[in-house]
């Protein structure tokens, strides 16, 4: 994959428990993306049982306000490419101002949060979802079994 690409996404659920399997691929292509554009500490949370709204959580940290803003700048290029997203009423790459060290991005099944470490540590998305499996942390796979 070219720097910066992300495979397409498809949503075929054939049956109600099935995940898309093109959301795990989209949710993994973003945080290798995010790890390439040296975002730390990046998991993706399989938060399908536990969410009815979304499948998987991608969550990195970034450095700086502006490593924020280029990793999002980076990442904004690559689903606009890709068209990820579109046809959702309102929806919209950046959900919280630059500056608040927050940024959610809602693919629908993935849905992406980049943080500076400050927000990082007082949100703790992974001790809130923490029955979710981390399938995805910084470049190494996991099953969803944890294996």
């Amino acid at each position: 994959m070219a720097d910066g690409e992300i495979s397409a996404p498809g949503r075929d659920r054939t049956r109600p428990d099935d995940l898309p399997p093109d959301s795990l691929r989209t949710a993994i292509a973003v945080a290798e993306l995010l790890v390439e554009h040296q975002a730390e500490e990046t998991v993706v949370l399989d938060v399908s049982r536990a969410s009815g709204w979304t499948d998987y959580f991608v969550i990195a940290t970034t450095s700086s306000h502006a490593h924020l803003r280029g990793v999002l700048r980076h990442l904004d290029t690559a689903l606009r490419r890709l068209g990820a997203g579109r046809g959702r009423a309102g929806h919209s790459l950046r959900r919280a101002p630059d500056d608040s060290g927050w940024a959610l991005v809602d693919l629908g099944d993935v849905v992406i949060h980049l943080m500076m470490e400050e927000q990082r540590r007082f949100y703790e998305l992974e001790r809130l979802w923490f029955r979710s499996p981390i399938v995805f942390r910084d470049g190494a796979r996991r099953s969803p079994d944890g294996a």
